[in-house]
């Protein structure tokens, strides 16, 4: 029983594809650090997220904008009745 409970549960691995991003991301923040010091690099970081989650809820409130626009549109079509 205590070494069925130490053994991985199916959804705790960990998949190539994060793996792989782990050591790319790695691998960029040391190249990066040859020309940069780390403090530059977390402001730069940080205010690069900002501006993505900003982006980002730009982006989304816009597509929700434009469907209830093109809702309003096919509402206010008349109908053809014979």
């Amino acid at each position: 029983e205590y070494h069925r409970s130490l053994r991985p549960k199916k959804g705790d691995e960990v998949s190539m594809k994060q793996v792989a991003y782990f050591f790319g991301g790695l691998y960029a923040i040391i190249h990066l650090l040859q020309y940069f010091d780390l403090w530059t690099l977390l402001i730069v970081a940080v205010i690069g997220y900002v501006l993505y989650q900003h982006i980002q809820s730009t982006m989304q409130s816009i597509s929700l904008n434009s469907e209830e626009a093109s809702a309003q549109q096919e509402s206010a079509k008349p109908t053809k009745s014979k």
